[in-house]
C-alpha cells in the first residue's frame, strides 16, 4: 500500500453517534451502546512495534 493512505476500518453493529480525534492520536467513538477510546499510532511507530505491519 502507498504511504499516507488510511489502512483501517472501524465497524460496529450499532450506529455511530459521534467521533473525535485528539491531537495526541486518541480516537473517541460513541454508539448507542457506549463509547470507546482507541490509540492511533503513526505508521512509523506502528511498524516498529508490530513486525507484521513492517512487511
Amino acid at each position: 500500500m502507498r504511504a499516507g493512505i488510511p489502512r483501517a476500518a472501524l465497524i460496529s453493529d450499532s450506529p455511530f453517534t459521534a467521533a473525535g480525534l485528539s491531537p495526541d492520536g486518541i480516537l473517541l467513538v460513541a454508539t448507542d451502546r457506549g463509547a470507546k477510546a482507541l490509540g492511533i499510532l503513526p505508521e512509523h511507530r506502528a511498524a516498529a512495534t508490530d513486525p507484521a505491519i513492517a512487511s
